[in-house]
């Protein structure tokens, strides 16, 4: 797990929530905050995809 990550909500009308990848070289990496739900019982997770990451 990275600590070097933070909450940011970019505050527009329907909020959407990002994570900030603080990188090795000093720069950021933002990602948004996606969310997976159980439909049968309810139990949701957030995630970020990481699929594009190089």
């Amino acid at each position: 797990m990275e600590t070097q990550t933070y909450l940011v909500d970019q505050a527009l009308q329907i909020s959407d929530l990002h994570i900030i990848r603080k990188n090795k070289d000093y720069t950021k990496t933002d990602y948004p905050l996606l969310a997976a739900l159980c439909p049968k019982c309810g139990h949701i997770e957030f995630f970020v995809d990481l699929k594009d990451e190089k």
